[in-house]
């Protein structure tokens, strides 16, 4: 399971473009563990394998070496990285018809013009501050 293990890490990491220590940075994991990964001496388990595939994204079982798709679908994806807010604001848009989800998804936009309601942190780290997000 190493070698597949390995095998499979390596692509995933070409395919975002990824270095060792990028994943280490990212994930916050050691280098000195990314290097063993990433040479077979090691197989993360648990969180660590977690934190990787989520960084990847891709399947931790994939990663493991089963036949699995490579990436988790990305309806799986959201639900699983999305706060109980978020999943409730998604729950209400999907109740609406056409023509109320087009004037929630508006008011939604008005209220990220609004300083007092805009999360400076997140715009900054994400890039999108003075960004429309009706583009994204």
């Amino acid at each position: 399971m190493r070698t597949e293990f390995k095998k499979r890490l390596k692509e995933a990491m070409a395919a975002k473009g990824y270095r060792q220590v990028d994943l280490s940075n990212m994930t916050g994991l050691g280098e000195s563990n990314i290097s063993q990964y990433c040479s077979g001496a090691r197989t993360p388990r648990g969180d660590a394998l977690l934190d990787l595939a989520q960084v990847l994204h891709v399947d931790a079982a994939w990663l493991l070496g089963y036949d699995v798709p490579m990436v988790v679908e990305k309806k799986q994806y959201v639900l699983e990285t999305s706060s109980p807010g978020e999943l409730t604001l998604l729950a209400a848009y999907r109740a609406l018809n056409e023509k109320g989800k087009a004037h929630l998804i508006e008011q939604a936009c008005d209220l990220t013009e609004l300083p007092k309601y805009r999360d400076n942190d997140t715009a900054a780290s994400t890039g999108t501050a003075g960004a429309d997000p009706r583009t994204f």
